[in-house]
């Protein structure tokens, strides 16, 4: 391992996390300390690898989780949570981002788990993480499989000098004319107001609210709600109000009168916001609210001082070109293997293509 760093498994939350957002070279806000602190109680066989200058200045964090793996198969995730984490790569330091990569990966590779094979889901396929992977295959310190690819859609600030600009460019004049008339068609009986929850508690009451109307469209028909995932639930909740106290989680409600008809779960790192999860009233889907809450939602960010771009958090399922937001971000699953010759990764990257082909069978 290189003698600059040292990388340990961690047992309680940095203090000094905080300052590692401020020069972060990727963003993944389940790295941060607030969203640490909410998940360290998880009951998960590991927390993440913190490495630190000899010095001692902070240069990553990196949560990850030992999972259940195949037999005869030791394997690391991050996220930790992938059903529903954003992203699974390390917070690392700028100015410290590829020694402090290789450092973290030397050190598991050298012992520090026994695990042999991690898997990295909602990696961004570009950029200072995805470069120094591949440098360090090129090396021949680990080799990396890449299982899927696809496109997330983002809202960049500086595509735009301001929100009516945006939406002029990303939305054609027929498709402005038919929102602004649908807009019409739900304020008959009450404007559309946009609610911004920032505080623990006004975030909490905003969550029931989000779980309320999620529960009344497919997803509770299909029994994947939230309100009927209790375990779900009590994750989101802790994060999200962890990160709130924080001024790292919000909670957005588009209202009509005194009626929730559009909810959205945001988490923040640095200058990007996360579009964590979304519902909105699918009795009024005639009406389009989900689409005029994205069009609030990109009015309302772009009045953030601190806001530079959206990340909205979607999976392979989601086909970026059935939303508002035109800039794109390349993500990726990848397996990587810390014994390159050995068949661990092979073998369960192998088990996860199969895996991934059978569900795209059934997905409907």
């Amino acid at each position: 391992m290189p003698e600059r760093f040292s990388v340990m498994f961690g047992a309680r939350v940095p203090q000094d996390g905080a300052a590692l957002e401020k020069e972060a070279a990727v963003c993944n806000p389940h790295a941060l300390p607030p969203s640490l602190y909410a998940t360290q109680a998880g009951g998960l066989a590991l927390g993440w690898l913190e490495c630190r200058t000899l010095e001692g200045t902070l240069a990553g964090l990196w949560p990850m989780a030992q999972r259940r793996p195949p037999p005869g198969l030791r394997i690391l995730q991050a996220p930790r949570f992938p059903r529903y984490d954003l992203a699974g790569a390390p917070l690392l330091a700028a100015s410290y981002a590829a020694p402090a990569l290789r450092a973290m990966l030397v050190a598991l590779k050298d012992g520090l788990s026994p695990c042999r094979v991690l898997s990295v889901r909602n990696l961004q396929a570009e950029g200072t993480v995805w470069d120094g992977l591949f440098a360090l295959q090129q090396e021949g310190l680990i080799s990396v499989t890449v299982l899927e690819t696809w496109e997330r859609a983002m809202l960049d600030r500086a595509a735009a000098v301001n929100s009516e600009a945006y939406l002029a460019a990303s939305l054609s004049s027929g498709s402005r004319k038919r929102l602004r008339a649908k807009r019409r068609a739900l304020e008959e009986q009450a404007p559309l107001v946009l609610d911004i929850h920032t505080q623990p508690g006004a975030v909490a009451a905003g969550f029931e609210k989000f779980m309320t109307l999620e529960v009344a469209g497919w997803k509770g028909r299909a029994g994947t709600a939230l309100r009927q995932n209790a375990g779900d639930a009590r994750y989101v909740a802790s994060v999200l109000e962890a990160m709130a106290a924080a001024g790292r989680g919000f909670v957005v409600d588009m209202r009509r009168g005194e009626a929730c008809v559009a909810s959205g779960l945001f988490l923040r790192c640095g200058g990007e916001a996360f579009f964590w999860k979304t519902t909105y009233d699918e009795t009024l889907a005639r009406e389009s609210p989900g689409v005029l809450f994205d069009m609030l939602i990109t009015d309302w960010l772009y009045q953030q001082p601190w806001f530079v771009r959206l990340d909205t958090g979607s999976d392979d399922s989601v086909d970026p070109a059935t939303l508002i937001w035109k800039q794109r971000r390349k993500m990726a699953n990848v397996v990587i293997s810390l014994d390159p010759q050995g068949l661990g990764g092979k073998t369960f990257a192998a088990g996860q293509r199969l895996r991934g082909w059978v569900k795209g069978l059934i997905r409907p």
